[in-house]
């Protein structure tokens, strides 16, 4: 491990970053001890251009982004590898997922649509690894607007959603063929 001085914009900068990286409160508070004197011991690394152009950023926690960047921040095409699996590839603006862009959890579950301020948000299909898919709506994570979900078995609902639940008219059909079509209300249907 190297120490190394920082300028109080870098270490702005970074500290914004350890924010974000959800690094664990004691992370946090030894950062801040060690940035009373403007220096900070590095375990992490930028390869690359990392503040305007491209670069590989590899963070404290062990995450990864290999991708554009714009001032410092992540900008354009690049992809984020969380330590413990996760990843996104697309577009990023401003330091957030923004854009078209797919995400993979850790265990196959897979969003791939459109995103805003690191929200799934727009059109987009979540297929979980039970089978289950979701195409449709979104709003800041919740499925919202139009929306088609369909289970393993057969059965499907295809309607409206807000707030990631069913309302407003839709129709859902059982596996078995039995059809409930007409108006739901906080994910519970209410009749015709």
């Amino acid at each position: 491990m190297k120490k190394i001085k920082l300028t109080e914009t870098e270490l702005i900068r970074l500290i914004k970053r350890v924010t974000n990286e959800n690094v664990q409160t004691e992370s946090k508070q030894a950062l801040k001890e060690q940035a009373v004197d403007g220096t900070i011991n590095a375990d992490w690394q930028c390869e690359g251009d990392c503040e305007n152009g491209q670069g590989t950023y590899t963070f404290m926690s062990g995450n990864k982004y290999v991708g554009k960047w714009k001032n410092g921040l992540r900008h354009g095409k690049g992809t984020y590898i969380w330590a413990d699996g996760h990843k996104y590839v697309g577009q990023w603006k401003d330091d957030k997922q923004h854009g078209q862009g797919t995400y993979t959890w850790d265990d196959g579950e897979t969003y791939v649509g459109e995103w805003k301020d690191n929200y799934l948000h727009g059109h987009g299909t979540k297929t979980y690894p039970d089978g289950r898919k979701y195409v449709g709506g979104w709003r800041k994570d919740k499925k919202h607007g139009h929306g088609i979900y369909t289970w393993p078995s057969g059965t499907k609902y295809e309607g409206d959603w807000n707030n990631g639940w069913k309302e407003g008219p839709g129709t859902y059909t059982y596996a078995d063929g039995t059809v409930e079509e007409g108006l739901w209300e906080n994910g519970k249907f209410i009749g015709e």
